[in-house]
């Protein structure tokens, strides 16, 4: 009698950009952190981690209310938390492991980041400030004439 074919395990499809910059979005609260051209360096760096899909997966399934539970009993919270640091900064460290999720501030410490974004970054729509060194009303709006009134 021969033994039932069994199903290699599979593997999972790389998140595509569009899926990533959802995702980062959804676990920054709806915080855009900017296009698919600037945060390429960041979708880049996240996704050859495990795990991304299956949080993408958790994110866009699951009521906001619920998500942490749900990320935390799958053991994605390092992740979860490593994604929307990078998000909010416009930084990543390019050298991550899985090894490395939960230990933040060692990460930190120990590899040099990279900046993927600095006008952009999502810290600064966040708080409503213009980053260090830009302005809010435009590039060279200080050399208009000021609003009449």
């Amino acid at each position: 009698m021969s033994e039932p074919a069994t199903a290699a395990p599979a593997t999972a499809a790389p998140l595509s950009l569009d899926a990533f910059l959802a995702l980062g979005k959804a676990l920054a609260n709806g915080t855009d952190g900017g296009d698919g051209t600037e945060l390429k360096p960041l979708y880049d760096a996240f996704t050859p981690l495990p795990g991304l899909a299956d949080l993408a997966a958790i994110v866009a399934g699951t009521p906001p209310a619920e998500r942490d539970a749900v990320i935390a009993a799958k053991g994605l919270t390092g992740l979860a938390r490593a994604l929307t640091a990078a998000w909010y900064g416009g930084m990543v460290l390019t050298d991550l492991t899985v090894a490395d999720y939960d230990a933040a501030a060692k990460w930190i410490a120990a590899h040099t980041p990279t900046v993927t974004t600095y006008y952009d970054a999502a810290v600064w729509a966040t708080t409503g400030l213009p980053a260090p060194g830009s302005s809010t009303a435009g590039w060279a709006s200080w050399t208009g004439k000021p609003a009449a009134g």
